[in-house]
């Protein structure tokens, strides 16, 4: 009877442990990709605040990722007297993405995206109306020429 309660409880033993070691390595494991890029992503938008970018008009306001589509967003408000100039509408059609296109394709930075095949997205509010003035989705068909 002595040597039927050991088994058993070795037995249970044995169990506990595999069930321990399996939790432990499953726990280790690394993070993926999008899991690090969700990670610096709300990183980014503790520590960096809403900033003007060099042309005084277009504040970046947040960075977003969305892992079921792997978009990577720029979220932009235009403000002040840009905000309704036509001038500055007219800008942000097919000139702008143009040049947001070019500046991605030579960007270093985003290296590490465009091999994952990560999209990047350039989204533009007007501050006054809140509506979406632009919004310029680049796929690695667009950006790996």
């Amino acid at each position: 009877m002595k040597f039927l309660r050991t088994a058993l409880f070795m037995t249970r033993t044995s169990f506990v442990l595999a069930g321990l070691f399996c939790l432990l390595t499953a726990s280790c494991r690394k993070p993926t990709f999008d899991q690090k890029i969700l990670a610096e992503v709300a990183a980014y938008n503790q520590r960096e605040r809403p900033f003007l970018l060099a042309d005084g008009c277009t504040r970046r306001d947040s960075l977003h990722f969305d892992s079921d589509t792997r978009t990577y967003s720029y979220c932009h408000t235009i403000t002040g007297e840009a905000d309704g100039n036509p001038a500055v509408a007219a800008y942000l059609g097919k000139q702008n993405r143009d040049r947001l296109l070019h500046e991605l394709q030579g960007s270093i930075q985003m290296i590490p995206l465009k091999e994952q095949g990560i999209r990047i997205r350039y989204v533009y509010y007007s501050e006054s109306t809140k509506e979406i003035l632009a919004d310029f989705t680049f796929t690695p068909a667009d950006y790996n020429p």
